[in-house]
């Protein structure tokens, strides 16, 4: 049975005793019916307000334990939403800067990671049209960039006490090759990661030529 840990993105308690619930929005958006359910919401419940994440969601603060349940049936199911944290730009199609479609690359990326709910970790990812960066493609655990020439894939960033950027699996992949490259490498990480480690540090305990080898990238 789904459990609203299934459908939203986070049930979290906060220092005063209440709760804060952070719907999964595909891809960051949100409709107007959507939209009008949130309000809706806030306002029956009482509720302080909503605050935007920098995972690109919106958070309900603000929640008494014993109605967040009643809450969550209220927001409704948001079928479709992707089980990992993925952050994109608006892309090409929306941004004239953009030189690749994020929203068809985060599409058909979010099918990839449904395919692997059961990994034993939960990366972060971030697509960006550009190597400008947007989507926060550098500081995620899994980074793709667009450029004219297709995508460059990028394995271990952080943005935490030890940040650094992703480094560089593969540049100038097309959409094919940068996907199964990445179902790849979620398939090595997943079977050889350290309980809580995340990619930054499975890279130095690695190495980057072994995550290379598993994306089956030649080694320079």
């Amino acid at each position: 049975m789904k459990t609203i840990h299934d459908t939203f993105g986070g049930i979290s308690s906060r220092a005063d005793g209440l709760c804060a619930l952070r719907p999964a929005m595909p891809q960051g958006f949100m409709d107007a019916t959507m939209l009008a359910r949130v309000a809706e919401v806030v306002r029956d419940f009482g509720l302080p307000g909503i605050r935007a994440t920098g995972a690109q969601r919106v958070e309900l603060y603000g929640i008494a334990p014993e109605v967040v349940d009643a809450v969550a049936r209220r927001i409704g199911d948001l079928d479709g939403a992707c089980p990992f944290m993925l952050t994109l730009c608006l892309g090409r199609v929306q941004c004239d800067k953009g030189l690749q479609d994020t929203r068809a690359m985060a599409a058909r990326l979010e099918a990839v990671l449904k395919e692997r709910t059961g990994m034993g970790v939960r990366p972060k990812f971030g697509v960006s049209g550009c190597p400008r960066g947007c989507g926060q493609s550098y500081v995620r655990d899994v980074g793709l960039l667009g450029d004219a020439k297709g995508w460059t894939l990028l394995f271990g960033g952080s943005a935490g006490r030890k940040a650094r950027p992703g480094q560089t699996v593969a540049k100038g992949l097309d959409a094919d090759a940068v996907l199964s490259c990445t179902g790849r490498i979620l398939d090595f990480f997943s079977a050889n990661v350290k309980k809580g480690e995340r990619a930054a540090g499975f890279v130095e305990r690695v190495g980057m030529d072994a995550v290379r080898h598993a994306a089956g990238i030649a080694t320079p």
